[in-house]
């Protein structure tokens, strides 16, 4: 019994020092010692502590601005990978429309002209061609990488650059009548 309380007060008096160094690090972050969050990581990832709140705000705040700063210049160390993200996004949009038209029907020999037509006029048409080129692209590397065309909570498309594309019901009927034309009156 007396082992283990010796060993409580230990762990209680490491704990007190460690919270009395997030403290001064939280402090003195907060005067612009920016390296001063990089200790906070390393006490927490050494001794196992979770992240102070103020902490996970200012590395969220830091990477955002990282990221904003980038967008409009296309400069920086993020700009490459927002370019990248953009396109993965606009190939996932391309992708998710023909597997749209597969479910609703449409024959293989047809899909590519289809997913044109409903993605004809947005910033994510593109030629038949090209959103055939999309889709395999897509396929192959969502087997590669699975958290490539991830969509992100924190960074919507349209903060890069790709505005949000609505689902147009002209379009879907059309495919429904090509469906049905193909199919004759079956549902699918």
């Amino acid at each position: 019994m007396g082992k283990k309380k010796k060993k409580d007060e230990e762990f209680d008096a490491l704990d007190a020092l460690i919270d009395k160094d997030l403290l001064s690090c939280k402090r003195a972050f907060e005067k612009g010692n920016l390296g001063a969050l990089r200790d906070v990581l390393y006490y927490c990832g050494k001794y196992k502590k979770p992240l102070p709140e103020w902490a996970t705000l200012a590395l969220f705040n830091i990477h955002e601005d990282s990221i904003r700063r980038a967008m409009p210049t296309k400069k920086g160390r993020n700009a490459a990978w927002i370019k990248q993200h953009s396109q993965d996004m606009k190939d996932l949009v391309r992708a998710e429309t023909v597997e749209d038209c597969l479910k609703h029907g449409i024959k293989w020999v047809d899909v590519y002209s289809a997913a044109h037509s409903i993605l004809e006029g947005t910033p994510d048409g593109g030629s038949e061609d090209t959103i055939e080129k999309t889709y395999k692209r897509y396929k192959q590397r969502s087997k590669k990488e699975p958290g490539r065309y991830k969509i992100l909570k924190t960074i919507r498309t349209h903060d890069t650059g790709i505005p949000f594309t609505p689902r147009r019901q002209e379009i879907w009927e059309e495919v429904e009548s090509l469906r049905r034309k193909n199919w004759g009156n079956k549902s699918a």
